[in-house]
């Protein structure tokens, strides 16, 4: 149900004329169109908009676009699938190189290497976690230091926008 004074979208005379509102809905659009001369109108626009549409001549193709646009795709999926191909072949190159160099070096090749590289990244975990503690009160107390910055840049700009705006002009009757 339309309400009383209230009148279509656009969106919704569009969707009538094109046919994608339910029959029930359809109903009352029409209903509603009969008596009101601005709805009717705004329908009558659309319909007569979707004929001249309709009338334009459609765009010749080629006798052979479907298959150049198939060929296409299956050229698109070849060049995929090669890409994958080539990603797994280096990837288990490099998983064998690295097995390879762990069975030749032993222990003493890749435990110094990997104890590093387990300090570095607690390190790390213990750098973010202690920001993580440090950062929420240095932000609680910036709070308002931080807002009254920015009314402070924010209220001149909008003294100066405001002066841009054009005065209402009163007309002389």
């Amino acid at each position: 149900m339309i309400p009383a004074g209230a009148h279509l979208t656009d969106e919704r005379a569009q969707e009538l004329v094109d046919g994608g509102v339910p029959p029930a809905d359809a109903a009352v659009v029409a209903e509603h169109a009969a008596g009101c001369p601005e709805c009717a109108a705004l329908i009558e626009s659309y319909r007569a908009l979707s004929l001249q549409l309709d009338a334009l001549p459609g765009p010749d193709l080629p006798g052979d676009f479907t298959s150049a646009v198939l060929a296409r795709v299956e050229e698109r999926e070849r060049t995929v699938a090669r890409e994958r191909r080539t990603a797994m072949v280096v990837l288990g190159a490099v998983a064998l190189g690295l097995v390879g160099a762990l069975v030749v070096g032993g222990n003493g090749a890749w435990v110094p290497a990997a104890t590093s590289l387990a300090e570095r990244l607690g390190s790390t975990f213990n750098t973010l976690r202690l920001g993580a503690q440090v950062l929420p009160p240095v932000l609680n107390v910036l709070r308002l230091p931080i807002a009254a910055a920015c009314a402070a840049m924010v209220l001149p700009l909008l003294l100066a926008l405001s002066r841009l705006i054009p005065s209402p002009r009163t007309e002389a009757t």
